[in-house]
């Protein structure tokens, strides 16, 4: 990271001549010299990628602009830096080849003296092509190349970062590489020297390390002769009684690196800032300057609106790098590609770990892999080297194919590249779950300053939201030998061939879990949103955005919506916070972008959302989390919550924790005072009981840690008291076609059922809680009845139902299942304020954690009828257009002269004794009844 440097630059930024080669034909035809077609040219902005001019062009485009330079530039090196293209570089300079480059995201730069016209203008023509989603461009397919998330959201091309002139000296600093040596308290420091005469040179190397408070620390001087060249010399420079640098106190120190011809009497001076501090991981472990460090992480996508990828206005870097650490994380994971330029300078100033990658992710295998890997690892690493910030290196993401071919021996050249920060080789390795995806395989990890790769549990888990008992339970346990995974595969997660495997090697494995992507995302104000993109209505990702803005506002409308919905990612990060086996977590995701717009807990423009605030306060220094054994009893019932305190640092020893019970009313019903453990670490701690009395209502638990009377930390949770109903009251003999299903098997339904009489099914009331149990024949006389008036209920429909939804098609209604949990996309479910809902609070609008344990596993393509019931989600395939999807959970249908009620909702498969389920059932049935 150089701050400063004191040779004389011309900015080349303005307006430049532009032209798109959509045949490549401008290579032979010269338009890199004196044929450029000017009268085909047109006029964009540079730095600026051409998709904002042209929102949808990729391929191959021809820039040239002039530039002069100024006399007293003569007998000096002349070099062309780029900042960033995208993402291939040709480049010529009045007619001149004079170099090319490869890659989307990193710097760099041509001498170009030898090309120079001193006494007129001078002509830069600049060859660039981009990645296209539809066909290879140059030879290079999307898929096959190093580029980040462009196949997920939208390849760019062009110029994007700033490009300029340099003027060098004869002898200059070509590189300063500074590594931090706490043990021997010190900074050794690799100097490399160019010499571009064809002489050898005495130069004065002068090293000056300042403090921030601009006080010397160190200084050392010596003479060299510099051969023709580049040469390279090692400085130990010591630094007694380092400050070190930590995200509590990010002390800075720069070095001063002066290099002097007396043969020219030339200076070449540059400023590099740097820090003193130690990060590794042992057995699953983070550690910072020697102390163990749980890892709270956000995964960035560092891609922004409009420009791409840098952001649009200057302010936004610094705004998001801020909300991050204000919400108490202290790790960011650049995802996928090198960060923005100058985000590592204020990652390094604000005290933010960073997680940097390779912009190779998902790469497919092909003839080159090994050439990206190489070339993408040594780009990163080379230009964030001296960031304290960068503490690991991470080569792939989710992609064992690549990873089984070159991870390790790409964690190799990372380590011989930098033997001082953790290299991940393929992030998620150990196991990924999601909805529609999973695997377990390998997850390889490089400590600092060791060259023996050592297995780690990295895992990546997409569980959606509102997460029911069993996954929470999951997730307080994984890692230990405590965890049972059937419990997340019984949830529609995964499958249990992976899950076993996992538990296997979890059996030998003596380490700490790492959760290095969990995350489930939640919709944001679409208005507020596209309001930012006013007068670049034309870009894709606005059309994006509009899109989604006016299919929320049509969905609404049609079914009278008013609710705004949200995120339950606070349920996630509270079951890992409990968990002593896990090392750390990073939550996808800090930021809207592209295709994931929903996935953030910031929106496009960086704004906080809903979920960003309830992860601050789990975040902070001292934290209550509880722990329900469920949300909703009945009358004359009790039921707890466990208490735990999780403190980052230790409490002072005067601190208390005060637990109130309130009822519906506010009136306090019960208060405690309960002592908290003063060490850090995690505590369990009392098990607060809860009496339910007689009557319905809601009990609102708080828990406070007090100093004095300041509050340290806070935790509130609402148990829900349903009002008792009486299934006799409908009036109304059931036939049931099928086994008992469990929410049935209790006395309360003796005689409630009656056997299906398959030769007179006419004008029953039936229902059907486990769909799969029944044949053809009996699906055959279940249609028939209710095309003569009868009236079913039907239980929630899986894609293993395949009797029964063959048997629903051949009858005209056509079932499409989808997964109903959502994954770093939301999928929201709604019910509404009515008779579906009597009896529960705050009816109406998001169905919230109350509903997590009987949440549809599968939603379905609305039919036409009365939704009843439904979720709201984005298109989840990226191969479709992005659009807001309407699914129905709870939906009444028309059948010949009868009536289906279709519910996915699992209400049949939990005990008579889950509240939430019996009375949604109770009040289903009632509304079959009513609809005869």
């Amino acid at each position: 990271m150089t701050t400063y440097n004191s040779r004389e630059t011309i900015n080349l930024a303005g307006s430049w001549a532009l032209v798109f080669d959509p045949d490549n034909e401008g290579i032979n035809t010269g338009w890199w010299g004196p044929h450029y077609p000017n009268d085909l040219a047109e006029t964009v902005n540079v730095p600026e990628i051409w998709n904002i001019a042209y929102p949808e062009t990729d391929g191959i485009g021809f820039y040239q602009t002039s530039f002069t330079l100024p006399p007293n530039w003569q007998g000096k090196r002349i070099e062309l830096v780029f900042e960033g293209v995208s993402y291939q570089t040709a480049v010529w300079v009045n007619g001149k080849f004079v170099g090319s480059h490869e890659g989307a995201y990193t710097p760099f730069r041509f001498g170009i003296t030898d090309c120079i016209h001193w006494s007129e203008e001078n002509n830069l023509v600049v060859r660039v092509s981009s990645l296209s989603k539809t066909r290879p461009v140059d030879g290079i397919s999307l898929s096959e190349a190093p580029a980040a998330k462009q196949s997920w959201y939208f390849p760019f091309g062009g110029i994007w970062g700033r490009v300029h002139l340099e003027a060098l000296p004869m002898l200059t600093c070509y590189s300063v590489r500074l590594t931090p040596d706490l043990q021997q308290q010190q900074v050794h420091i690799d100097l490399a020297l160019q010499n571009t005469s064809p002489a050898m040179h005495q130069a004065v190397i002068k090293l000056t390390v300042k403090h921030k408070s601009d006080d010397n620390v160190a200084e050392q001087q010596t003479q060299v002769n510099i051969i023709p060249g580049i040469s390279r010399y090692a400085f130990h420079i010591p630094i007694p009684s380092p400050q070190r640098w930590s995200c509590q106190n990010p002390a800075l120190y720069r070095l001063k690196t002066e290099v002097f011809c007396p043969s020219s009497n030339e200076s070449d001076l540059q400023e590099t800032s740097f820090g003193m501090r130690e990060f590794t991981m042992r057995e699953g472990q983070f550690f910072l300057n020697g102390e163990p460090i749980y890892i709270r992480g956000v995964l960035l996508q560092p891609d922004y609106p409009i420009s791409v990828v840098t952001p649009p206005d200057p302010g936004m870097m610094e705004r998001e790098i801020r909300l991050v650490k204000e919400a108490g994380f202290n790790l960011i994971r650049i995802h996928l590609r090198p960060a923005a330029p100058g985000f590592l300078d204020l990652t390094d100033e604000m005290g933010i770990l960073v997680y940097g990658e390779t912009s190779l992710g998902w790469i497919k295998d092909s003839p080159r892999l090994m050439d990206h890997g190489l070339r993408e690892t040594e780009a990163l690493i080379r230009r964030d080297y001296n960031h304290p910030s960068m503490v690991i290196w991470g080569i792939y993401n989710e992609n064992p194919p690549a990873a089984s071919i070159n991870g390790q021996a790409l964690a190799k050249f990372a380590r011989s590249l930098d033997a001082t920060r953790v290299v991940v080789h393929n992030s998620g390795g150990s196991l990924a779950i999601d909805q529609d995806f999973g695997w377990i395989d390998r997850t390889w990890v490089l400590p600092a300053n060791e060259a023996t790769p050592q297995k780690a549990m990295d895992i990546h888990l997409y569980l959606g939201c509102y997460p029911s008992l069993p996954t929470y339970q999951w997730l307080h346990t994984v890692g230990t030998t405590a965890n049972q995974s059937e419990r997340l595969c019984q949830q529609g997660f995964g499958s249990q061939p992976i899950f076993d495997e996992f538990d296997r090697e979890m059996l030998t494995y003596r380490g700490k879990v790492f959760v290095s992507e969990i995350g489930c995302g939640g919709f944001n104000d679409m208005d507020k949103t596209a309001a930012g993109f006013k007068g670049w209505e034309k870009l894709l990702d606005a059309q994006i955005v509009n899109g989604l803005r006016d299919g929320l506002h049509q969905g609404f409308k049609r079914r009278g919506l008013e609710e705004i919905f949200g995120s339950a990612q606070r349920l996630f990060e509270e079951a890992l916070l409990t968990n002593p086996q896990v090392s750390g977590y990073i939550l996808t995701q800090l930021n809207d972008v592209g295709w994931e717009l929903e996935a953030g807990i910031l929106d496009l423009w960086r704004n906080p959302k809903p979920a960003y605030h309830a992860l601050k306060r789990l975040n902070q220094p001292h934290c209550l989390v509880t722990a329900p054994q469920a949300l909703a009893i009945c009358p004359g019932s009790s039921t707890w919550i466990d208490l735990s305190l999780l403190n980052q640092v230790s409490l002072e020893g005067n601190e208390q924790i005060v637990v109130s019970v309130q009822n519906q009313a506010g009136d306090e019903i019960s208060a405690q005072s309960l002592l908290p453990v003063y060490s850090a670490g995690l505590h369990l701690l009392n098990r607060i009981e809860i009496e339910a009395g007689e009557s319905s209502g809601c009990y609102h638990i708080a828990a406070r840690l007090m100093r004095g009377k300041a509050m340290l930390a806070e935790a509130t949770e609402t148990i829900h008291c349903l009002p008792a109903f009486h299934w006799e009251v409908l009036q109304r003999k059931i036939t049931l076609w099928g086994p008992l299903a469990p929410l049935f098997q209790n006395e309360v339904f003796q005689g409630f059922f009656i056997p299906a009489d398959p030769s007179d099914p006419i004008g029953q009331m039936m229902v059907v809680s486990l769909p799969s149990a029944l044949s053809a024949e009996e699906w055959d006389k279940i249609l028939r009845a209710v095309n003569r008036g009868g009236t079913v209920v039907l239980g929630s429909l899986s894609p293993d139902c395949t009797i029964a939804v063959k048997s629903l098609m051949q009858a005209g209604i056509t079932i499409e299942l989808h997964p109903g949990f959502g994954s770093w996309l939301g999928c929201h479910h709604w019910l509404p304020k009515g008779d579906l809902t009597e009896g529960f609070p705050s009816a109406g609008g998001l169905a919230g954690g109350l509903y997590a344990d009987i949440l549809p596993r599968y939603a379905m393509t609305e039919l036409g009828g009365t939704v009843l019931a439904g979720c709201i989600r984005s298109t989840q395939k990226r191969e479709k257009p992005k659009e807001i999807i309407w699914q129905s959970d709870i939906e009444q249908i028309s059948y010949g002269k009868g009536k289906i009620f279709f519910c996915q909702y699992r209400l049949f498969e939990q005990e008579y004794s889950h509240p939430v389920a019996s009375r949604l059932a109770f009040n289903l049935y009632r509304l079959a009844i009513n609809a005869e």
